[in-house]
């Protein structure tokens, strides 16, 4: 698709009942898919970050005791689409260690909604 193509199914797309919810979704998409912006090749890999993000969990893990849960790799026909060069899928809980169990109460919060 040429770049007047494209203009031209943007403004079809604009101008239609829901477009703007339409063209936010499709922007959206191509964003999640690495298509919004050509990719730089000199970045690094998602699966050496992945990897230095498991160091510093398995560290947090050791250091504070907390409980840690396994996910299993993300499997080849669980993939929605295919990713760009240097990019990989992974599980959410893998990069992060959600908080559970405890909710801050009103009197916890300043005026701007921050803890004090």
């Amino acid at each position: 698709m040429t770049a007047t193509d494209f203009i031209k199914e943007f403004e079809l797309l604009a101008d239609a009942p829901n477009g703007v919810q339409k063209l936010r979704e499709m922007i959206l998409q191509l964003a999640v898919q690495g298509k919004l912006v050509p990719q730089d090749p000199s970045d690094e890999f998602a699966s050496a970050l992945l990897t230095e993000n498991a160091a510093h969990r398995e560290r947090f893990f050791e250091e504070s005791g907390a409980r840690k849960k396994r996910f299993a790799p993300v499997e080849e026909n669980e993939e929605p689409f295919s990713m760009p060069s240097g990019w990989c899928w992974t599980r959410l809980g893998a990069l992060a260690h959600p908080q559970a169990g405890y909710s801050f109460k009103s009197f916890n919060f300043n005026g701007d909604g921050t803890g004090l």
